[in-house]
């Protein structure tokens, strides 16, 4: 992809994290910040001065399904028996727009009994965690991959 000597700095949402000093544009418009942040149930790409502030992680704005084929994949690449049998109990919720699991929106549907949800919840985020790498690159190397507006947004942004 030719960028014609643009950069685009993207930044998750943090509570407690340094809020940028820069202006969101630059005069020349070949630089810009932006954050992804959830606005009416929907990942945007706003500027750094919005007001809104809920905590977002880039991994958590990716398709729900791509995002499942990683987790999935990376399991039976690098998991041991254990965490393989994380995803036993678990499906992509069809329902999902982004591939959030911690809080009420969930990418996932979990099969299992009511009491076992947050440990299998937890036992999720702790698998992203300790294999966050692996399943970066997995994503960049999927076949096909569904790209959220907010991507084609940035897209945009290179080919203006």
């Amino acid at each position: 992809m030719n960028t014609n000597g643009k950069i685009l700095c993207l930044t998750d949402t943090d509570l407690t994290g340094p809020k940028l000093q820069h202006e969101s544009n630059t005069k020349s418009n070949k630089l810009r910040f932006r954050r992804l942040q959830i606005i009416n149930n929907t990942i945007n790409l706003v500027k750094n001065e919005h007001q809104a502030r809920i905590p977002l992680e880039v991994e958590e704005c990716i398709n729900p399904n791509d995002f499942y084929k990683c987790l999935l994949n990376v399991s039976l690449k690098y998991g041991d028996d254990v965490e393989q049998s994380i995803f036993d109990d678990i499906e992509p919720n069809e329902n999902a727009t982004d591939s959030r699991i911690k809080g009420d929106q969930n990418m996932l549907k979990f099969s299992g009994l009511a009491d076992d949800l947050m440990n299998l919840k937890q036992d999720v985020v702790n698998f992203i965690e300790k294999y966050k790498d692996e399943i970066s690159l997995e994503y960049t190397n999927l076949e096909t991959k569904i790209k959220m507006p907010w991507m084609e947004e940035i897209e945009n942004f290179f080919n203006e």
